[in-house]
């Protein structure tokens, strides 16, 4: 405290025995506090709204925090605001901050996520008084190639789809949160071995986007069992041939055997939604870990699963050992008259074959929300083919799926300041 604040002012607060001092600057920010407090309260804002603004989690935090979190408060009072836009950017505070009771500077946050002014204004405001450095072009799909900034030079922490030649030239980048749940570009040795080397921490978004996945193929499950399609497009009358046959092709998804290829934080969610139908669950990963509650086979072992299951989901992501996994070989491992869904990578499936595989009858239908490439050309037999069943890349989304994003990303930013555990971790 007294490196902080040094030793002219007047007597504050004692530590121990030993009193310490209290610029005149740190005294008049604290009387703001009070003003602060007692706005809120008549506005009727909440403890915990309070607690935020002021800027602490600790009696320490929230003594000293004023003097560095002038943005934040700027949020709430407009007479705070003493930062401005400039040169694309917002500029922090000159003064040093606390936080998670470890003495930092002030970090900057390069983001090239397409968000909107609101969801913009929350990553602002819910990240002071740390800088947020914006690039000229933010990436428009996580499929497309991020375009290097200059900016990200500058970057302690990146959240987006980061350029990998900006990473491998930075000098000060210590986290990556990439926004989506793939991260393709990223998982590969090379960029494993950089951010090894270089003790860069890489989390991903799979929060943001496992529950909207998760009902997406749930809800193909459901629209294959109840024979959906072929449903709605029919205009049959009640107890003609094709109507009996409609009500004899549905099925009970109740205990049907399914088979989830990639066990990550979307299968948990899908787990949760099968339970209800005390379907038989069986996981494919590369290295068990013991604790998934069910069966768990490896690439190896894949077979005999394969052999069984009425349901097979793909949510693998694409890497150099994924690519085509679903080939003819698998294809013809599966149980004739299984189901084939895909939500993972359209390139960790050999599309071909699948088509081969359908046209033969061996696979009663297919349910694909990814393909090679996308969008699949409107001529590509798979789109002609009546039991396959293609929607544009949609499963992830969902409304203020932005907000979202920003929050989960604003959640672990927190958590790495204080030295916890961050959510989604990769690498």
């Amino acid at each position: 405290l007294r490196n902080m604040f040094g030793t002219e002012g007047r007597t504050h607060v004692g530590l121990g025995r030993q009193k310490q001092t209290m610029p005149e600057e740190s005294r008049h920010l604290r009387t703001e506090d009070r003003k602060i407090i007692s706005r809120m309260k008549k506005d009727n804002k909440s403890q915990a709204e309070i607690a935020r603004t002021i800027g602490g989690r600790s009696c320490l935090q929230a003594f000293f925090r004023p003097l560095l979190c002038g943005n934040q408060l700027a949020a709430h009072f407009p007479h705070f605001r003493r930062e401005t836009w400039k040169n694309r950017r917002l500029r922090p505070s000159a003064a040093r901050g606390i936080s998670g009771g470890i003495h930092m500077n002030a970090l900057k946050i390069f983001s090239d996520s397409p968000l909107g002014p609101a969801d913009r204004q929350l990553l602002l405001d819910g990240s002071a008084p740390h800088e947020i450095l914006f690039p000229k072009k933010a990436v428009t799909s996580v499929l497309g190639a991020p375009e290097p900034d200059p900016l990200f030079a500058e970057a302690d922490v990146a959240f987006g789809q980061p350029d990998l030649e900006s990473i491998a030239r930075s000098e000060r980048l210590k986290w990556i949160q990439v926004s989506s749940a793939g991260f393709t570009r990223y998982d590969t040795p090379e960029f494993r071995a950089l951010v090894k080397e270089r003790g860069i921490i890489v989390t991903n978004s799979s929060s943001v986007y496992a529950e909207a996945c998760a009902d997406h193929v749930f809800a193909f499950m459901l629209a294959n069992s109840r024979r959906l399609p072929q449903a709605l497009a029919s205009q049959t009358a009640n107890a003609s041939p094709e109507w009996f046959k409609l009500r004899g092709d549905s099925i009970s998804l109740r205990g049907q055997k399914v088979v989830i290829l990639g066990f990550g934080t979307i299968a948990l969610r899908l787990v949760k939604l099968l339970g209800p139908f005390d379907m038989e669950i069986t996981a494919m990963r590369r290295t068990p870990r013991g604790d998934e509650g069910f069966p768990v086979v490896t690439p190896d072992t894949l077979p005999s699963a394969l052999a069984t299951a009425d349901h097979v989901i793909n949510i693998l992501p694409e890497n150099a050992s994924s690519l085509k996994f679903m080939n003819s070989s698998r294809f013809a491992e599966m149980k004739q008259g299984a189901v084939f869904y895909n939500i993972g990578r359209g390139t960790t499936v050999d599309q071909a074959a699948l088509l081969e595989a359908l046209q033969s009858g061996h696979l009663a239908a297919a349910w694909l929300d990814v393909t090679d490439p996308e969008p699949l050309p409107s001529e590509h037999p798979l789109r002609h083919h009546p039991n396959c069943h293609i929607t544009p890349h949609i499963a992830g989304g969902y409304a203020n799926e932005s907000v979202t994003l920003v929050k989960q990303f604003l959640g672990n930013f927190h958590r790495y300041l204080e030295g916890s555990p961050l959510l989604d971790r990769i690498i």
